[in-house]
């Protein structure tokens, strides 16, 4: 039985005749063009999931929502850099320059939020960061303002074309993932861990209090 991960919350679930629905649409065309469409139901949050699938294009077809390719984002991350993120992937193929150019605008947005740095630009917020994070980290987020600023900010000549192709602004969305797992998931598993180990350590010394009682007779 297949398994599927849920875009929306995460969770693993096998795929079932109950969660999974598929149809097939068919277009008047030379080569019998064929769409198929499939649709899916996670049983914990109950949202829905569409991809759709091509045969006998030209080019092949291929859609999904969310995209198939988006990183699953916990809520613990601000939704609006959620959203910058997912939008980003969902148009890396149609329009690469805007896609790199929403990934500069998350990169900005997760500066602010996670380390609390706003400065008049992302210049100068980046040139902030510089000390707190690992040098080949820092150039691949300065590398991702320079890539964002082709799409963000018009060259001074306007007849000056500099392109983004969609593999250049994969690379981009890569980094931001990078980033969301050794800034925000990284930080949230180490707090749960140092919160669990202060636990245990209360418990036991309790349980060591309660027995230190027990064998007094009190």
């Amino acid at each position: 039985m297949a398994s599927r991960h849920c875009p929306y919350c995460g969770i693993e679930y096998f795929v079932s005749s109950q969660l999974e629905k598929s149809d097939t649409l068919k277009f008047s065309g030379n080569r019998g063009e064929i769409v198929y469409c499939a649709w899916s139901i996670c049983p914990k949050c109950n949202k829905a999931s569409f991809a759709l699938m091509g045969e006998h294009f030209d080019s092949p077809i291929y859609f999904s929502y969310p995209p198939a390719s988006a990183m699953f984002l916990p809520d613990y991350i601000p939704a609006a850099i959620r959203q910058d993120y997912l939008e980003a992937v969902k148009i890396v193929g149609l329009s690469p320059k805007a896609s790199a150019t929403l990934a500069r605008r998350c990169l900005q947005g997760m500066i602010h939020d996670f380390w609390d740095i706003k400065e008049k630009n992302l210049n100068a917020e980046i040139t902030a960061l510089k000390t707190h994070i690992p040098r080949m980290q820092w150039e691949a987020i300065d590398a991702v303002r320079k890539i964002g600023n082709i799409g963000a900010h018009m060259e001074k000549d306007v007849e000056l074309m500099v392109d983004v192709d969609p593999g250049e602004a994969e690379k981009l969305l890569k980094v931001i993932e990078l980033l969301f797992k050794n800034w925000y998931i990284a930080e949230h598993e180490n707090q749960q861990l140092y919160a669990e180990i202060a636990q245990i350590a209360e418990d036991k010394e309790n349980e060591r209090k309660s027995g230190a009682v027990d064998s007094n007779g009190q």
